[in-house]
């Protein structure tokens, strides 16, 4: 037995609700766009490969950050659909 917290119900409203927006945002094929992060070799300082990072712009919400929507992704089972 857990005592009973309010902060539950708020983190779990907002994953129920990022959870159903992520579904919409796939479905609508919008709001996503990829960020590209040079990596450079810091003995020549020239750069070497390029990371490419997934943003998620929710009109309402705002920016969404990864360390957010992707666990949202992986236990709803839509993570599959990001690499797509």
């Amino acid at each position: 037995m857990r005592r009973y917290h309010p902060e539950y119900d708020a983190h779990s409203e907002r994953f129920q609700l990022l959870a159903r927006e992520l579904t919409q945002a796939f479905h609508k094929g919008r709001g996503f766009s990829l960020a590209y992060q040079p990596i450079y070799d810091l003995a020549s300082g020239t750069p070497v490969k390029v990371e490419a990072l997934l943003r998620w712009r929710h009109p309402l919400l705002g920016q969404i950050s990864p360390g957010e929507f992707i666990p949202v992704a992986e236990r709803t089972g839509q993570i599959a659909q990001i690499g797509l």
